[in-house]
């Protein structure tokens, strides 16, 4: 099983812009996000035994296709039996919505409750963009941030913030 050792919002992927580009996102960061951010779609049984599909975004961080995500997005795909994973497999994009279907596995899950993070790896083999994960001892206060993902089933987004004290500031709801 392949550890978890980074911290980062697994739900998306996290980019600071400095505060010079203040006519919007450089292009280049755009295109990279679109090779490095990919859309999981993870079936679930609700309470009623019918299937569902949780949706989610993560980040590519290997080149051999290991992706770091939110564990909540895929919990419920890890309570389904054998059977049931392989007749509703889990399922990356990556990109955009549209993008080529690639089969997963869930590799490893963090068991702390406060980061939520889940360690996901790609199926089929093949060669992929990916970011470097970097830890901040201290957040730079006020710098501009964007997090790339897919929210509400939309195609790829950047949602705008900035570093707080504590937490990332978000502009899509409490932080």
């Amino acid at each position: 099983m392949k550890s978890i050792g980074a911290g980062i919002l697994g739900f998306t992927s996290l980019i600071c812009v400095s505060s010079t580009y203040a006519d919007g996102i450089p292009p280049s960061i755009v295109r990279d996000s679109a090779k490095t951010t990919v859309k999981i779609s993870a079936p679930y049984k609700d309470a009623n035994k019918a299937f569902q599909t949780e949706t989610g975004s993560g980040v590519l961080i290997t080149e051999s296709g290991d992706i770091l995500t939110a564990r909540h997005v895929i919990e419920g795909w890890t309570k389904l039996n054998d059977d049931e994973r392989v007749s509703h497999p889990l399922i990356v994009k990556i990109g955009s919505i549209y993008g080529t279907e690639v089969p997963a596995e869930v590799t490893n899950t963090d068991p702390n409750p406060d980061t939520d993070l889940a360690l996901v790896s790609l199926l089929r083999p093949q060669t992929n963009s990916f970011v470097s994960l970097c830890y901040l001892s201290k957040s730079p206060d006020g710098e501009a941030l964007y997090a790339f993902g897919f929210p509400n089933q939309n195609n790829l987004t950047p949602l705008p913030g900035t570093f707080g004290t504590q937490k990332v500031k978000r502009v899509d709801g409490p932080p």
